[in-house]
């Protein structure tokens, strides 16, 4: 998880699964005691599970290997099963559920079609790449002074032939 994300669990718990992912301007919320006519719920993000910019979810699960597309809203009590994805800016209102493997779309969100194997294999692929920047932004955060500084010095633009990306 990078900067400006907000995971409120103020009011509840809310569990966020390994090697998923939370773009910008992201909200994670759950629900408490405080709502009328509504019992407390948390809000679950399975493993692997990509979310994109600006999506908000709310009192919610999203089961391993889900694809929330930058924009889209999960509401209270909504279901997002594995492998499923909710198109962008879709709004999946509550206690509905995305069934795995299933593209939805839409305000409200509604089934568009069965995802492929092609789909499933490159949203898999999309979730491993995310992860694996994520490693190399971490590597970044922890580097001394003196190795910025090296890296500063030796770093040249590839096509320079010297360097790190040198192509020579």
């Amino acid at each position: 998880m990078r900067t400006r994300r907000v995971v409120r669990s103020d009011v509840n718990a809310i569990r966020i699964g390994a090697k998923s992912t939370l773009g910008d301007d992201v909200v994670v919320h759950a629900r408490g005691a405080t709502h009328a006519n509504a019992a407390p719920r948390g809000t679950t993000i399975g493993d692997s599970v990509v979310v994109e910019q600006g999506a908000i979810l709310h009192a919610c699960d999203v089961h391993d290997g889900a694809w929330i597309h930058a924009g889209a809203i999960v509401l209270d009590g909504g279901v997002v099963e594995r492998d499923a994805v909710l198109g962008p800016g879709a709004v999946l209102t509550g206690g509905k559920t995305v069934p795995a493997g299933e593209y939805w779309a839409g305000h409200p969100a509604q089934r568009v079609r069965k995802l492929t194997d092609d789909e499933l294999h490159a949203q898999r692929e999309r979730a491993s790449t995310l992860v694996a920047m994520a490693r190399k932004h971490d590597d970044e955060l922890v580097k001394t002074a003196e190795q910025l500084q090296r890296d500063k010095e030796f770093w040249r633009p590839p096509g320079t032939g010297r360097g790190f990306d040198a192509d020579v």
